[in-house]
């Protein structure tokens, strides 16, 4: 859950942080064993009734949990919502366009009409580590398919290497699943647990949020939007993997700045794998399918993404704004 977990993992605390006196603006940030980092963010305005989550990630320059260490930020997610509905208000995204040199190169979207900050500050490309910044280790941080180039070649060479392997389409199984997700994670903040099923259709969703910060009736219709799009989810994918002769199970662990998805191949278990993406990853995990396919804003695995009625005005800009990638021929 957003609240909970802002103490760092050698720091444990059984106190209500919502008992704290610092809640209002908390900040922790994970790092894996890389040096790879993101920086997990909330400020709630109490008076106005909005929730801010940010969500960022980078590299550390040199990897030591110091006073004054940098981060190199190549992507970065900041989302408003109303406290009490869970109602997207605003939204802003930086990440890094797909080019062919060494340079990094970035775009900047904006949602937002209820902004605290001034997004051009906030989106700058080094983060400087602070007095009372916790820091935490964490395997779940490195992204699915990015080097820090963001190469459209080294994306296409990797999605190609997915489809021999687990013998699927990709934007019909791992891009739709990545980017199901982490739409997803664009909202208000909760955790789920899912498994699927893609033989029996089966899946079971389980839902928890803090009800401090909602109501029980906003979460529930929150919960009934989420179970339904997961329901699509499954239809498409089990028709997808019945058509392939394939047989999947899969479990999904989210949380309000990432999802952990495991894919396990019933038929040949050798064969399975893991998906570990941050929210502000959306961006990306939209840029690597229409890698995979040019076509992709219009194909039938895009529509459940593009047309989700939460956060599709959102996935809908940024196809948009890698069209250009529909001129790429990588092969």
């Amino acid at each position: 859950m957003l609240i909970k977990p802002f103490v760092p993992a050698y720091e444990p605390s059984t106190r209500s942080p919502l008992k704290r006196t610092d809640l209002l603006n908390r900040r922790r940030i994970a790092v894996s064993p890389k040096g790879r980092a993101r920086i997990e963010e909330i400020h709630i305005d109490p008076k106005e009734k909005t929730i801010t989550k940010i969500c960022s990630l980078g590299s550390f320059e040199n990897y030591k949990h110091s006073i004054g260490n940098r981060i190199n930020i190549d992507s970065s997610i900041m989302i408003t919502n109303d406290l009490l509905t869970g109602e997207r208000i605003g939204c802003n995204i930086k990440s890094q366009t797909p080019n062919y040199s060494d340079t990094k190169t970035f775009q900047l979207l904006n949602f937002n009409e209820f902004d605290y900050w001034n997004w051009q500050d906030r989106a700058n490309s080094t983060y400087v580590l602070q007095e009372g910044d916790r820091v935490y280790p964490s395997k779940y941080v490195d992204e699915f398919i990015h080097e820090s180039t963001f190469n459209p070649e080294f994306i296409g060479f990797g999605i190609n290497s997915i489809e021999d392997t687990i013998q699927m389409p990709y934007v019909n199984f791992v891009g739709l699943l990545d980017s199901f997700f982490t739409q997803w994670g664009l909202g208000y903040p909760f955790d789920s647990t899912i498994t699927i099923d893609t033989k029996t259709k089966e899946f079971t969703p389980r839902f928890s949020y803090c009800k401090e910060l909602i109501d029980d009736r906003s979460a529930l219709a929150m919960f009934g939007a989420y179970a339904k799009e997961i329901s699509k989810l499954v239809d498409l994918i089990s028709h997808y993997s019945l058509v392939e002769k394939r047989h999947f199970r899969i479990n999904v662990f989210t949380n309000a700045y990432l999802a952990i998805i495991k894919v396990t191949d019933m038929d040949y278990k050798e064969m399975s794998f893991d998906i570990n993406s941050s929210h502000c990853d959306h961006f990306r995990a939209l840029v690597n399918n229409k890698i995979a396919r040019k076509d992709y804003d219009i194909s039938e695995a895009a529509g459940l993404i593009v047309t989700n009625k939460n956060f599709g005005s959102i996935s809908s800009e940024i196809l948009e704004s890698v069209n250009y990638l529909t001129d790429i021929e990588l092969f």
